[in-house]
């Protein structure tokens, strides 16, 4: 059990002095409970407000009715850009991602998963040409892409309750955000038309009050943080340093820290068959006494799976 049923257990029938911190250690330095052991929830790190629209961008595939589709979502202003894929490759993905950028503009920073659609070579290449910074999130960490992540829940229950998509669509880039004011409001200046009655003035363009709006941002991310960090009791874990052994709850096996990588709470490690990335929460101590051996040498890596997958780019990465 854990150091208080322990504790309690012992109370019951038994005791000598220095009893509780002796079964402390005792428990703290289990292999066994180590390897079973879950880290809390670490503390929200709120993805930095951009300083204007489409500047950053995140992007994420989702299923609907057995077809594939693409979302990318502004960072700022949440305006979503849905595209409907013929088969889910890199090259269909990069085509309407190309489209989406002819109409707005080449975002500095555009954040995904790991999936194969982002982390191949013709993606590698379409950032260099259209000149983007691509930001990866973990593998098992989608919160790193938090925006996206959410947005694709939204469209998902909006699909889930309309007969026309599109007028769904419509509807949530109409409606005015905590900010007050809708998406498409923020992204082009003015209203836009739909099936709810609105009088001719609101749908010319004007100029927004940006610092406002920023500041209400600023704001709400902040109050986000604060409901996150006490809703889940989070709990700040210890840094690793390099060559700490650790043991990858995913993987069910020990690690050995290469590096920690550029971003919080991300970290490069080699396991017994390969390296692997993973966030610190999948990370967890391994008693120094109880530590195992990993092999000196640096494996080839490989591809998992699309929602469990060694990351091999060179890209930066970003964490939450």
């Amino acid at each position: 059990m854990g150091i208080t049923k322990t504790l309690d257990r012992a109370k019951a029938a038994v005791w000598w002095p220095g009893m509780s911190s002796q079964l402390k250690e005792t428990v703290e330095n289990c292999t066994v409970c180590s390897k079973e052991r879950s880290n809390r929830t670490v503390p929200l790190i709120p993805t930095p407000l951009p300083s204007r629209p489409w500047q950053c961008v995140g992007t994420d595939l989702f299923e609907w009715k057995g077809q594939s589709y693409l979302l990318v979502v502004d960072y700022l202003l949440r305006y979503p850009e849905i595209a409907r894929l013929s088969d889910a490759t890199s090259k269909v993905v990069i085509e309407h991602m190309k489209s989406f950028f002819s109409r707005h503009g080449i975002p500095e920073e555009v954040r995904s998963d790991n999936g194969p659609q982002y982390s191949s070579a013709a993606f590698a290449k379409f950032a260099s040409e259209y000149k983007f910074s691509h930001i990866t999130s973990s593998p098992l960490h989608p919160q790193s892409n938090g925006e996206a992540e959410r947005m694709v829940r939204t469209v998902k229950s909006l699909l889930k309750k309309a007969t026309d998509p599109y007028l769904a669509l419509l509807a949530y880039r109409a409606t005015p955000l905590a900010n007050g004011f809708s998406p498409s409001e923020l992204l082009m200046g003015r209203q836009i038309r739909s099936v709810v009655p609105k009088l001719p003035h609101v749908l010319h363009p004007r100029v927004l009050p940006w610092k406002e709006i920023q500041t209400k941002e600023a704001i709400g991310k902040e109050d986000q943080k604060r409901r996150f960090d006490k809703r889940h009791a989070t709990k700040v874990l210890k840094p690793l340093s390099e060559g700490t052994t650790v043991w990858v709850r995913d993987r069910r096996e020990p690690g050995k820290v290469l590096q920690d990588e550029s971003t919080p709470r991300s970290y490069r490690l080699q396991t017994q068959s390969t390296t692997v990335r993973r966030n610190r929460r999948h990370l967890v101590n391994i008693p120094p006494s109880q530590q195992e051996e990993i092999p000196e040498k640096t494996p080839q890596p490989h591809f998992e799976s699309a929602h469990h997958q060694t990351d091999t780019s060179t890209f930066t990465t970003q964490e939450s």
